[in-house]
Formats: C-alpha cells, sequence, structure tokens
C-alpha cells in the first residue's frame, strides 16, 4: 500500500510504518552527555559507554540504536614497523536485520588511513571513536584517541526537524587547538624553545604574530630605577617585530 497512516487502532504495522513516525530525525547519537563515549579503559582495551544513537537509511524510515551496557573491545597487536587506525562504528546490517557496536581495524602502514565508512541501502556506519595504534605500542593512550560523535561527516548529534546542529565547525575549530597545543607541547619536549627565549612555542608558523627578534642591550642603556623591588635598573628596548 503506497499510503498509510500510524498509529492507528486495528491496522497491523511494520518496522518501517514505525520509522516514519520519526521522519526527520538525522543520524547520529543522542546529545546527553556521554552519550555512547568512546575511552581507554586498560593497556589494550577501549570501552565504549551506554547510550542511544538513531541511523536513517531511507527516505522514511529510521532505526534507533540502544547500549544498555558498556562494551569492550581489545585492540590488536601494533606492528613493529608500521601504524594502523582502529575504528569504533555503530553498525546496520540489512542482510543480518541488525544493529551492533563493533571495532574495524584498519590496514597497517607507515600513513594510515581509517577503514572506510559504509553509508548503503544495505549497509551503514555511525563512526563513534578513530584509535592510532602506534607501531611497537603495548599500552593504549588516551591521546591517540580521537572522539567522532561531533564531526557531522561521520556521526553528528541526532536533531529532530530540518535544521541540523552545524557541529561540524566546532569539531574543527577544537581539533584545530587541540593539534597546536600538541604540537607546542612537542616541541618543548623536544628541546625546540630554549628557556628564556621570546619565541612560542608553535613551530616555524607564526598565527599569533607573537615573535619578536632577539635585542642587545648594553650596560650603558641601564639607568638607576626603584619602581619594582629587586629590580634597581631599567632600559628602554625597541621590540621589533612585534606585529601586534
Amino acid at each position: 500500500m503506497a499510503e498509510f497512516t500510524y498509529p492507528l487502532d486495528g491496522p497491523e504495522y511494520q518496522a518501517r510504518h514505525a520509522g516514519a513516525f520519526f521522519y526527520g530525525r538525522t543520524a547520529g547519537v543522542f546529545s546527553a552527555e556521554g552519550n555512547l563515549a568512546v575511552s581507554v579503559s586498560a593497556a589494550r582495551q577501549l570501552t565504549l559507554s551506554p547510550g542511544i544513537a538513531w541511523i536513517t537509511t531511507d527516505t522514511y524510515w529510521g532505526k534507533v540504536y540502544v547500549n544498555e551496557d558498556p562494551i569492550v573491545f581489545t585492540l590488536p597487536t601494533a606492528d613493529a614497523v608500521l601504524d594502523c587506525i582502529c575504528r569504533i562504528v555503530i553498525r546496520w546490517d540489512k542482510t543480518t536485520n541488525t544493529q551492533a557496536a563493533m571495532l574495524l581495524q584498519g590496514a597497517f602502514s607507515s600513513e594510515p588511513t581509517a577503514p572506510e565508512r559504509n553509508m548503503t541501502d544495505e549497509v551503514y556506519d555511525l563512526v563513534l571513536a578513530d584509535y592510532l595504534l602506534e607501531h611497537g605500542e603495548v599500552e593504549a593512550s588516551q591521546a591517540r584517541l580521537t572522539d567522532q560523535r561531533l564531526n557531522g561527516a561521520l556521526c553528528g548529534l541526532v536533531a529532530d526537524g530540518v535544521t541540523r546542529i552545524p557541529t561540524d565547525a566546532l569539531q574543527a575549530q577544537a581539533t584545530a587547538i587541540i593539534q597546536m597545543i600538541e604540537q607546542a607541547y612537542a616541541n618543548v619536549i623536544a628541546g625546540n624553545v630554549p628557556p628564556h627565549s621570546a619565541t612560542h612555542a608553535f613551530g616555524g608558523s607564526d598565527p599569533l604574530g607573537l615573535r619578536f627578534s632577539d635585542v642587545s642591550v648594553s650596560a650603558a642603556a641601564f639607568i638607576e630605577d626603584t619602581t619594582y623591588e629587586s629590580f634597581p635598573y631599567r632600559a628602554a628596548v625597541a621590540l621589533t617585530g612585534v606585529t601586534a
């Protein structure tokens, strides 16, 4: 029958009729804090927290996914030389008529890529997180886990109606900030930032205009000054290169 109404007293309904009742929901996780979050829970384990998600694979039909208990995934054994990316997804499979969370392992490579996401009428993946398994790794690290729930291209938040919550820009901004902080930390650990240097830690780029040149000041330029305790002299120094 091309036309139907749901729900009414009397008629027998199929799953597609109930699915159509929620037409307009966008695919993704519901926005409750900690909903279907992935975390490192042991040396070789990732754990998916309880939560609820929605998958839309047809114009007039969607499916709800519910996880009531934590699910533990064991990471594969790391390669001695190459890295790989493991991906936690919720997969709907039309052939088996199931939805289930699973860990997908990418190929080991010097430039690893995440397993491809399925988005067909037969198999649909909702990506929750990616984990970079580094070569020689014996203990998992939260720092190598990327939460993809706010990434609208892979997951996103469920929204009712025709307007989707624009999480892509927020995710991109947060990722950029995190990467900048991580690079700064790596530079400091590597000793690329000399002590007491005005050069900031963000590598060779200077997005904030904070870098300025070293300046030598002769002893004759200093004069007595009592403005600050323990600092009896002062000198006027031109900070060349400062733009803001």
